[in-house]
Parts: C-alpha cells; sequence; structure tokens
C-alpha cells in the first residue's frame, strides 16, 4: 500500500486589524455624538426664543432620539443623561411648561457633550 503525501498549507499570520479600525470607528462616532449633543443644546436654546419651540423641537426630537440610539451603541456612560434629554425633548412641546423642560434639556446635552469630550 501506498503512503498518500499529506501536505500542509502554510498561511500567513496576519497582525490582528481590527482594533484599529474599531477604534477609528469608535472616535468617529463619539464626534459624530458629540455634534449631536452640541446641536441639540443649540436647539434647546432656541426653543427659550417665544415660539422658538415650533421651529427647533422637529429637529431636536429626531437628533436627540438618534442621540439616544448611539449612546446605545458606543458609549454607555451617557446613556441615562441621553434618556432624560429625550424625554425633555419630548416635554418641551409644551409650550409654558416646556420652558423649564427645555433649560433641563440644555443643562443634560451640555454635560454628556463634556463627558464625550
Amino acid at each position: 500500500m501506498a503512503k498518500k503525501k499529506t501536505t500542509k498549507r502554510k498561511t500567513a499570520k496576519r497582525a490582528p486589524k481590527r482594533k484599529v479600525v474599531e477604534l477609528k470607528n469608535k472616535a468617529a462616532m463619539n464626534t459624530v455624538h458629540l455634534v449631536f449633543e452640541i446641536l441639540a443644546a443649540a436647539g434647546f436654546a432656541i426653543g427659550l426664543i417665544p415660539l422658538g419651540y415650533l421651529f427647533s423641537m422637529w429637529w431636536v426630537i429626531p437628533m436627540t432620539l438618534i442621540s439616544m440610539i448611539i449612546s446605545v451603541m458606543w458609549s454607555k456612560k451617557t446613556l441615562t443623561l441621553d434618556v432624560v434629554t429625550f424625554i425633555m425633548s419630548l416635554l418641551s412641546i409644551i409650550p409654558i411648561l416646556g420652558f423649564v423642560a427645555r433649560v433641563i434639556g440644555i443643562i443634560t446635552a451640555a454635560v454628556a457633550a463634556k463627558d464625550l469630550i
């Protein structure tokens, strides 16, 4: 009986590049999250102007929702602040009582942006 010759393929070991890509993605998403927080705080500030909330709340609500989703996916340290900011963006639609919610929204968005820096 003839023996079968088995040959093993030599594969080159590759350096793990995944961590570098993950770090670049995390830094990019952190920057995007920071921009969303700053724009949300600006939207809450515009909402303090009389009838300014009618203009700003329709882009602040989706922005805070996207910021909350980014926080769930990437940075868990600002999740509670983003949830509070989203709730304040919903409550800020109320014309007179929403003034307090807008002030709280500015504060929470600013603190969350500070935590991202």
